[in-house]
């Protein structure tokens, strides 16, 4: 009776790794694109609620607050601080009459954000 001892080539190894390899790569890359996401849907949030502090201000004022915002910073004359995280972001308010244009910028990923209110 003999007994046949198997083993696992260097060969199957090699396989094997590129395989795992090529897997976690695609899963890397997917996973940094919900991390974009996710930064851009904060930088949103962030100036939606900057939104609701300009309306009490020019209620409280007659005016828009042209304020802008940067790490480091406290709170604006409005009373917002953003949802910080300590990313590289910078929040800039633009005001023309009725209405401000708000540019908010992920100084880490070069992500921008611009919107017009009212």
């Amino acid at each position: 009776m003999t007994v046949h001892q198997r083993g696992v080539t260097l060969l199957e190894l090699m396989i094997t790794v590129v395989i795992v390899a090529i897997v976690a790569t695609l899963a890397i890359s997917g996973y940094n694109g919900y991390v974009a996401t996710a930064r851009e849907a904060v930088l949103g949030q962030n100036i939606d609620t900057m939104r609701v502090f300009q309306e009490d201000f020019r209620l409280r004022t007659g005016a828009y607050s042209g304020e802008d915002w940067a790490p480091g910073d406290g709170e604006t004359e409005t009373g917002w601080l953003p949802q910080q995280d300590g990313r590289n972001v910078s929040y800039v308010v633009t005001v023309a009459g009725n209405q401000y244009t708000v540019v908010a910028t992920d100084g880490d990923t070069g992500t921008i954000i611009t919107r017009t209110f009212p």
